[in-house]
Parts: structure tokens; C-alpha cells; sequence
């Protein structure tokens, strides 16, 4: 028998007697367990078969002749099967691996056999190729889990090497990356041999790992999202035979493109305070575990993409950097949500910081604005960009998403409105609470409601969408461009209270557009309306400061173009000479009233304030806007899709 690194084998430990498991066994051994309408091993042997492994080592200590009478049924073309009896004295996963070293090749895979994997592992083979290039006698499947806090942890270095094995119980306080021992190999066999397990019951994870780390051999980490789990126990084999019927096994394939929330860090995820440079300033935003599992539950790919110049600047260490996402890791597993991946830019453009890194200080294609995270990660996790989403607090953020054909949802926690950018941002909420809303259910169902109207729009109208403040009115229009553009058509939206002139005082909807603010609107596209193309530059009106920001976005739009114009009074733009299309929207009282209380305090109003802003909204504001509901050529209700997510 060959004992080259070119023969492909894996090694299935397959010892319990799967007492846990045994309501499902019907007297058969635990690797022959059923799971929707195929034994376990079969599965296991058809993937390796699959992934090109030619020959599995079954070890097993318990109904070996059950496995050996299953396997001669088996019929695998170019494929070899060898059972060997472990014994019956207990060995633990290294000592059984051990103990079978005189057939085992150079190198193998290990599987334990109470696993169900959908992975590719061709390429979980060629990584550790590369890694045993660079000294490593073995690699681990690691990946992110949604209970972290009472997970074997491992952590690694920056160029995944394995450095420290963490068991639980974790002490409080001890931020921990969230990486799990899948309980997947690939090992050299040498490694087996130079650490015998001969004495005792020893286990990979627990026993031989840690002393391989601890002598100073290298161990190499593959991060993945790709499907591992565990069936030994009733409930996980309900859930895992449910991720199958579901496609949700079939569906974390890499080889299928992936869908994702790609999240800015600091006022999105975590409250913004300065340049975060100890874990001890981190701290969680509301609402941002919930929406991180609810993201991981939706199957949505949850990457960290954040620009950190404190490195740069010297003010933070590689290693405290990891220690701070460590603690953000570890909070939002606290509340059952993970991050597939993290991914951050150290650079920073401009120099004159004490303490500053010289190398670090460039002009990169990563630090946001530019899309390199966006890209990346992408490649990385085979990202279907056009079906994700980025959400952030900034014009980095929008810029970013811009650039890389990404969705951008812009949030309002860092009490800035689009301070800066010079993109307008496809959507904008007020924080990732409703961002979770908006992506998880209620995008989809403000498509559907404006489905049975898009047919009637044509190329070169005008769309006008009025209704009452805070009933979705920007979330509806911004949703109505991307439809059209799913046409072919192009479209622009503006939203009219961008052109509000400046006050002393809030006002509902940031202000209605008066006299003065139509005027300006009207000769801002006069050349649209004449028939020409657009190309302007848009004033931007910060509700929360009360101010216009010099710094307007770049606006385009063909002569055939759709204009999308919403605002509380929008049926007050005049078209001109184009053909004009009218929707009025409305939402349930209560959603509204929820959504405008939410904005008030935004603006910094007391409780008392905002219930008398919102009288006056009633009292006077509403009339006028109900009366444009005759001119409508459609009445849409948006769904109040925030309260059915809470």
C-alpha cells in the first residue's frame, strides 16, 4: 500500500454506540443512523467519492459487522472501503487514529461520523496543501457558531495560524474570537506519529491539538461558512434532516453565489465613540444582535466591512484590533448572532499622527470610499452582489456600496442625514433595527404592493409620490427606481425635501416644501422638464441640524428617464411638458405615528415635544396633504413591516 500524499484518504471515526441517538436507530449503529431516506455513512462516502478521494478508513468499536455487511453493499467505482475495529476499550478520537497508523497514508482527512457536510473538499484538501508548504502538519475546519459562549474556541493569527485552544467555560470579561472546531482535518501523519497517543483516551480537539500548539508545530485555520453539523442527539437530527428537505444544506455550497449584509462597524454595530482603540469602548448598538441573527437566520452572509485608520495613526495595536472585534464577536453571541467574516482597511492617507505607522500611510482600495473590502469579501465568500446589501452611517459607506453594485442602506445613528456624500444612498433608515426590517421582508413586500403600478409607467414621465409624513414615502420611490431599472429603464429619485429651506424649528417630514423650496425644485430640473437630460448637483437639507449642506450629490438622468419626485406635498411639482404619473401612499396610524415618535427623539425632542409636534402634524399638516389623494392615479398602503419584525 502506497504511502504518498497523492493518495486521497479519509479516515471516518465511527466508534459510538450512539446511545443519545438510539430512539432513531432501530438496533443499528450510530453511522448507519437514517437521514431523510439515506443512511449517514453513505452520504459521507459519496462525498468523499465525489471530492475525489479514492479510499475510507472506517474505524469502528461498535456492530462492526452491521458497517461491514453496509459497506459491501456500497458500489463506488475506483473507491476502497477498509473497516477496522478500534477495540473495545475507549481511545478517543486521536488514540483510535493512532492506533490504525499502519494504514494510514502520508496524509488524510478526518471525518468524524456523526457529521452530515455538504462542503467542498477538493478544496479543503488544496488549502492544506499550501499550508504544509508553509510548515503546518495539519488544518482545521473552523467557522463561526451561534452560541460561542459555551463553544470549544480557537483562535488564530493573521495569517491563520492556529496560536491558542480556548475549552469552555470562558471566564467574563475574556474576548475570544468565534471560530469553532468543525471537527474536520487534514492531517500528516506525521504528526500522528511524532505525538503517539498510545496511553489513555485522547482527543484531537481537546488533547493532541493543544500539545501540537503548545511544542511550537504549527496548525493552519480554514474559515468557512460552508454546512458541518452534528446529528448525534434526536433534536440536532430534526434540524439537520429540516436543513436538507429546506435546501439549506444545498444552499451554503460555494460553488452557489451567496447573499449578503455587508455592515459597517462603529454607528452601526456598535455605538459610535470616537476612534475605538481598547474593547473596553465598545459597546453594542440597540437593536444589533438582533438583526445580526436575524440576518444569519435569514441565511444572509453577515460580513464586518470597516475602515480602522487607528492602526495607521498608532493608536491601536493589530493585536488590540482583534481583541475589539473579539468583544464584538463574543456580545453578539451573547444574543445568538455571528459574523461569517470580518474584513478591515489599517490605512490611513494623511500623515502628521505621533505614533503613526509610515507604511500604513497611503492611498489604498480598501479604506471605504473605495470597494476593495466590498470586492474581497466578495470573491471570497462567492457574494452575489446584486441580491446584497450594505448598511452603514456614512457617506464611506453609500460611496462604497456605489462603487461595488451593492444596495446601500444609509442609518441615521450617527446623527448625520448624508453629511458629506456626494452619493445619494438607495435607502435611509433610521437605525439598523429598521434596516433588519427593511432587508428581512419588508423591501420585498413594498415591491409587491407597487407591482400592479409599475406596468403604467413609462419611459420619460414623471412619478410623483405624496402621502403623509413618515409612511415609508422614500422607502417606496427608491424601491419603484430599482423596478424600473429591472426593466431597462432608467430612473432617478429626488426627494423634494432635500429643497426645504432652512428653519429655526423642526418640522414634520423635515419641513414641507413652501413656495420658495418648489421654486428652487422646479428650476433644478428645468432642463429634464424641456426635454433634455439632467445633470445636477442636489442641495441637501439636514433635518437635524436644520441646515442645507453645501456638499449636494451628483444627480443624472437621460431625457427619457423616469423622475421620481416623493414628499409629503409632491403632487405640487409641476411636470411641464412631461407626462405625469401620481401615487399617494399611505400606512396604518399607528405604524406612522410609531415611525414619526422615532424620528422626533432622533432630532433631539423630548417625549413631550414630539407627542405636540405630532398634534400639530394632525392638526395641521395632514389636511393639506390628504387633499392631493384626488389627483392620485394609484393609492398604494405600505406594509408596516417594522412592527412585524419586532
Amino acid at each position: 500500500m502506497t504511502d504518498s500524499t497523492d493518495r486521497r484518504q479519509a479516515v471516518i471515526l465511527a466508534g459510538g454506540a450512539g446511545t443519545r441517538l438510539a430512539s432513531r436507530l432501530n438496533g443499528l449503529p450510530k453511522p448507519l443512523v437514517d437521514v431523510d431516506g439515506s443512511p449517514l455513512l453513505e452520504r459521507q462516502l459519496r462525498q468523499l467519492a465525489a471530492a475525489g478521494f479514492r479510499e475510507a478508513v472506517i474505524l469502528v468499536s461498535h456492530r462492526r459487522e452491521a458497517i461491514e455487511a453496509f459497506c459491501a453493499t456500497m458500489d463506488i467505482p475506483d473507491f476502497t472501503i477498509h473497516v477496522r475495529d478500534d477495540g473495545a476499550k475507549a481511545r478517543g478520537t486521536a488514540g483510535a487514529t493512532y492506533g490504525a497508523r499502519d494504514i494510514l497514508a502520508a496524509r488524510f482527512l478526518v471525518v468524524y461520523g456523526d457529521t452530515l457536510f455538504d462542503i467542498d473538499l477538493a478544496r479543503f484538501w488544496a488549502a492544506h496543501e499550501i499550508a504544509r508548504e508553509q510548515g503546518c502538519d495539519a488544518t482545521l475546519f473552523l467557522h463561526p457558531n451561534d452560541h460561542p459562549f459555551d463553544s470549544d474556541l480557537v483562535e488564530i493569527d493573521a495569517d491563520g495560524v492556529v496560536r491558542a485552544f480556548h475549552p469552555k467555560p470562558h471566564a467574563p470579561g475574556e474576548w475570544l474570537p468565534n471560530l469553532v472546531n468543525a471537527a474536520l482535518y487534514v492531517v500528516e501523519k506525521s504528526l500522528i506519529t511524532d505525538f503517539p497517543a498510545e496511553d489513555g483516551v485522547v482527543d484531537f480537539g481537546r488533547d493532541l491539538f493543544p500539545k501540537v500548539v503548545a511544542a511550537g508545530r504549527r496548525l493552519k485555520g480554514y474559515i468557512t461558512y460552508e454546512y458541518i453539523k452534528d446529528l448525534g442527539t434526536p433534536e440536532r437530527l430534526e434540524r439537520v434532516t429540516a436543513d436538507l428537505r429546506s435546501g439549506k444544506v444545498a444552499r451554503a455550497r460555494l460553488s452557489n453565489p451567496q447573499k449578503a449584509v455587508f455592515l459597517d462597524r462603529d454607528g452601526t454595530l456598535n455605538v459610535m465613540a470616537g476612534h475605538i482603540a481598547r474593547p473596553e469602548a465598545l459597546a453594542l448598538a440597540d437593536g444589533a444582535a438582533e438583526a445580526v441573527r436575524a440576518f444569519n437566520r435569514a441565511e444572509y452572509r453577515c460580513v464586518l466591512i470597516t475602515n480602522q485608520p487607528v492602526i495607521a495613526r498608532g493608536e491601536c495595536t493589530l493585536e488590540e484590533l482583534s481583541r475589539i472585534h473579539a468583544k464584538l464577536e463574543t456580545k453578539l453571541g451573547e444574543s445568538g448572532g455571528f459574523l461569517d467574516a470580518i474584513y478591515y482597511c489599517p490605512h490611513h492617507p494623511d500623515s502628521g499622527f505621533a505614533g503613526e505607522v509610515p507604511d500604513l500611510k497611503m492611498i489604498c482600495n480598501c479604506r471605504k470610499p473605495a470597494p476593495g473590502l466590498l470586492l474581497q469579501a466578495a470573491k471570497d465568500l462567492s457574494v452575489d452582489l446584486a441580491a446584497s446589501w450594505v448598511v452603514g452611517d456614512s457617506a464611506a459607506d453609500v460611496g462604497a456600496a456605489r462603487r461595488a453594485g451593492v444596495r446601500s442602506i444609509l442609518l441615521r445613528t450617527s446623527g448625520a442625514r448624508g453629511i458629506g456624500m456626494t452619493e445619494q444612498p438607495d435607502y435611509e433608515v433610521q437605525d439598523i433595527g429598521e434596516a433588519r426590517a427593511l432587508i428581512l421582508g419588508g423591501a420585498q413586500a413594498v415591491r409587491e404592493a407597487l407591482a400592479p403600478w409599475v406596468e403604467r409607467i413609462r419611459p420619460g414621465m414623471m412619478v410623483r409620490i405624496a402621502g403623509r409624513s413618515c409612511v415609508g414615502k422614500s422607502t417606496a420611490a427608491a424601491t419603484l427606481s430599482e423596478l424600473l431599472v429591472e426593466r431597462g429603464i432608467a430612473a432617478l429619485h429626488l426627494q423634494l425635501d432635500r429643497w426645504t429651506i432652512p428653519r429655526p424649528v423642526p418640522l414634520a417630514d423635515g419641513g414641507a416644501p413652501d413656495a420658495d423650496a418648489l421654486a428652487l425644485f422646479d428650476a433644478t430640473i428645468a432642463t429634464w422638464r424641456a426635454g433634455e437630460a439632467l445633470d445636477i448637483v442636489t442641495p441637501r437639507y439636514d433635518p437635524i441640524r436644520r441646515v442645507s449642506d453645501p456638499l449636494g450629490w451628483r444627480a443624472q438622468l437621460p431625457a427619457n428617464g423616469v423622475l421620481i419626485v416623493d414628499g409629503a406635498l409632491g403632487f405640487m411639482v409641476d411636470p411641464g411638458g412631461r407626462e405625469v404619473f401620481s401615487l399617494f401612499m399611505t400606512a396604518a396610524e399607528d405604524h406612522r405615528r410609531s415611525r414619526f415618535m422615532r424620528e422626533a427623539a432622533a432630532r433631539g425632542l423630548p417625549e413631550s415635544g414630539a407627542i405636540d409636534l405630532y398634534r400639530s402634524d394632525l392638526s395641521d399638516h395632514i389636511p393639506r396633504v390628504d387633499m392631493q389623494r384626488d389627483e392620485a392615479d394609484g393609492e398604494i398602503e405600505i406594509p408596516s413591516f417594522e412592527r412585524q419584525l419586532s
